[in-house]
């Protein structure tokens, strides 16, 4: 492809320890794109974690100083920086790889008649009422993705979301239907083969952002109800974040006397994490939001039954080839989780079915799609 791509990355804030599925799916897409006239507007960080991906590009570089500030000033500089940096410069597409108003706002004015403007939309912020965690960082995610939502229906040529569900929630406050286009995520199913299995094993395994919205204390909760029964089962928690949030886990391990039976690993490379989810029985993952669920199949692609909360779009994506329990009983999802660890067959059953399942999903598939739809008509 020889368009000149703009790609606005410019709201990466964390390192590589606590990526979420949206910026595993950009990296690992244009990996295998290897677009020759690739431009990257990003801080620092994502000049790194694009070299690190072998990535080939120009980088236009907002300053690091503003990953000094707290986490709102630092998008409103950037955004300035990045309209800045931006007046100079053409380019055929320009591809927000967030809703994030860094990455909306330089591409709501760089657009004009010439060039295309798509736009990632993966993940729709719940109203903050509804949403657990820091109240006043919920109500200002909420307003400000509504306000990058009104510029992206204004201006956007097209769309690209990962699940129908949000195509739908699209339409139904105004987008136009024919400019959303569906790309899915997948999994490197090539390089898990490789990874050999921890001698180190664990019951239950979970691998993810920590987060609220991933559902870590309920995590904790099931595990309590799951040692009554089996007192001996160990819970691996793995995957980097809020050191706030790190803490509040371990105060309540502490306090539900469960420091033998659940370990907080944190962030670990790769190769190791994925030895360890290998070892693992099952794979618990009580997230309430998801666009897609990058982790679901590589548990799966990794042979290991999963567990989670019936989030729709698990429906979508995974069919039946996970276990999926009405969102907050937590007894039924322990109760669950114990019948695994009791029945063998049952288990490796399940994990069987699901590694077939999930081979259909690859990150080469996934860029053909992204592909086709950067190539395809507009207007």
């Amino acid at each position: 492809m020889d368009k000149k791509i703009l790609v606005l990355f410019n709201s990466y804030w964390f390192n590589k320890d606590v990526m979420s599925g949206g910026i595993v799916r950009l990296v690992e897409i244009f990996k295998r794109l290897n677009m020759r006239n690739l431009t990257c507007l990003t801080n620092q960080n994502g000049v790194e974690l694009f070299q690190e991906y072998r990535i080939r590009a120009k980088f236009i570089v907002t300053n690091s100083i503003f990953n000094k500030l707290t986490i709102i000033p630092s998008y409103i500089m950037r955004t300035i920086n990045a309209l800045r940096a931006l007046r100079k410069g053409d380019y055929d597409i320009l591809y927000a790889s967030s809703a994030f108003f860094t990455d909306v706002i330089p591409a709501y004015f760089k657009k004009n008649s010439k060039n295309v403007w798509v736009q990632c939309i993966f993940h729709l912020s719940p109203h903050w009422g509804k949403r657990k965690g820091n109240i006043l960082v919920n109500i200002v995610a909420y307003y400000i993705q509504k306000i990058s939502l009104y510029f992206i229906k204004r201006r956007a040529d097209k769309v690209i979301v990962i699940n129908n569900l949000i195509k739908n929630e699209l339409e139904s406050i105004g987008f136009n239907i024919e400019q959303i286009h569906y790309s899915p995520c997948g999994v490197d199913n090539n390089y898990l083969a490789k990874i050999e299995r921890s001698n180190n094993e664990y019951d239950g395994v979970f691998l993810a952002r920590l987060n609220y919205s991933k559902g870590i204390y309920d995590l904790i909760d099931v595990w309590k109800v799951v040692t009554q029964k089996i007192p001996s089962a160990k819970l691996a928690i793995i995957g980097g974040g809020n050191k706030r949030i790190k803490n509040g886990i371990i105060k309540r391990i502490r306090k539900l006397d469960l420091v033998e039976n659940i370990h907080v690993l944190g962030f670990l490379e790769n190769i190791k994490a994925y030895s360890i989810l290998k070892s693992g029985k099952v794979f618990l993952f009580p997230s309430h939001e998801e666009g897609w669920g990058i982790s679901i199949a590589e548990a799966m692609l990794c042979k290991v039954p999963v567990v989670s909360w019936d989030l729709p779009v698990y429906k979508e994506i995974f069919n039946n080839y996970t276990i999926q329990i009405e969102e907050n009983n937590i007894h039924l999802f322990s109760e669950t989780i114990v019948d695994l660890f009791l029945n063998d067959q049952k288990r490796k059953g399940i994990a069987e079915e699901g590694y077939k399942f999930a081979q259909k999903y690859s990150w080469e598939n996934a860029a053909n799609t992204e592909l086709s739809i950067l190539e395809g008509p507009h207007g």
